[in-house]
C-alpha cells in the first residue's frame, strides 16, 4: 500500500516502477512483476459505441476509491469530498480528425491531492465529437448521482460527495450545456446581453444586462439560447456557478493577448 501511494504521489513512470519491482523481487520481497498488478489496474473495459466513435467508462467510484484509500491519512477531519471535472476535446494530430474527449476528475477540497487528475471515461473518434451529449455523459451522470445520494465509504468512514466545478473551454461548455455557441448573438453564458457584429466580430456592448441564473437556465427562460436539455441539469448543482467562465482563453489568451498586440504593434 505504501508503494502504491508513492507511485501516485510522485507520478512515477511505468518503466521506473517495473525496474524497481525487479530489484525488490531479487531481494526476496513478494511483489508483482508489473505495475499494473501493483496498482490493481483493470485489464479489460467494456467498449460502448457512441456515434460516431467509441467510449470506455473507467468508473468514477472505481477511480476515486483507490486515490482516497491511498491518502486516508488526509481524511481525518474531512467529512465531504468535493469533485471538479474537466471535459474537452483533444486532437491527436494536426493532420487528421482523430480525437479524444476525456472526462477528467480531481478532488478539489484536499490541497495535498487536488493536483492528482484521473480519467473517469474516454471517448475516441476518427471523425468528430460525440453526436449526443446525453449518450456521452449518461454513465458518468448516473454514477455521479449515485455517489451524491449515497456517499462513498473509505476506511469505514462514510463521506458525502459533491460536484462543485465543471471546467471547460467555451466550445466544450456550449456542447455540455447544449446551448448556442459562444460566438452567437445570445452566446454569453453569464448574462442575457444580445451581441452585434462589429468589424466581423461578435461584440457584447452592454454591461448592465440581467444575469442568467440557475432557475432561468433550468426553466429555459431564454428559449433562443437553449438548443435542448443538458445532462448536467440532472445534477443537484447551480449550473451557472458550477460551470464558470474560461479564464485562460477569455483573459490570458483573449483580452490580454489582444492588448499586448495593440501595445506592441499598434491597431
Amino acid at each position: 500500500e505504501k508503494l502504491q501511494q508513492w507511485v501516485l504521489e510522485y507520478n512515477v513512470s511505468k518503466n521506473s516502477v517495473n525496474s524497481l519491482l525487479d530489484i525488490l523481487r531479487t531481494e526476496g520481497l513478494d511483489l508483482p512483476k508489473d505495475v499494473r498488478t501493483l496498482m490493481n489496474t483493470p485489464r479489460t473495459h467494456n467498449i460502448i459505441h457512441i456515434q460516431p466513435g467509441t467510449y470506455i467508462h473507467l468508473g468514477l467510484e472505481k477511480m476515486l476509491s483507490p486515490l482516497l484509500n491511498f491518502n486516508k491519512h488526509l481524511l481525518t477531519n474531512i467529512n465531504e469530498i468535493n469533485l471538479g471535472f474537466n471535459i474537452d476535446g483533444l486532437p491527436l494530430a494536426k493532420s487528421s480528425k482523430r480525437q479524444f474527449w476525456p472526462i477528467l476528475c480531481s478532488v478539489t477540497n484536499i490541497p495535498q491531492i487536488r493536483f492528482l487528475v484521473f480519467a473517469v471515461g474516454i471517448y475516441y473518434s476518427s471523425e468528430k465529437k460525440p453526436e449526443s451529449i446525453e449518450d456521452f455523459l449518461n454513465l458518468f451522470i448516473n454514477e455521479a448521482l449515485d455517489l451524491i445520494n449515497n456517499g462513498i465509504s473509505i476506511n469505514n468512514k462514510l463521506l458525502s460527495v459533491n460536484i462543485n466545478q465543471v471546467i471547460c473551454d467555451a466550445p466544450a461548455k456550449s456542447f455540455l450545456l447544449n446551448v448556442k455557441s459562444f460566438n452567437s448573438s445570445v452566446g454569453c453564458n453569464s448574462c442575457n446581453e444580445e451581441g452585434v457584429y462589429i468589424d466581423h466580430r461578435m461584440t457584447f456592448l452592454g454591461v448592465n444586462s440581467s444575469l442568467r441564473t440557475n432557475n432561468s437556465f433550468r426553466n429555459k427562460v431564454d428559449d433562443e439560447y437553449h438548443k435542448g436539455n443538458s445532462p448536467l441539469e440532472r445534477l443537484p448543482i447551480n449550473i451557472i456557478e458550477a460551470v464558470p467562465l474560461d479564464y485562460m482563453h477569455l483573459v490570458c489568451l483573449g483580452v490580454m493577448k489582444r492588448l499586448l498586440k495593440f501595445w506592441v504593434k499598434g491597431n
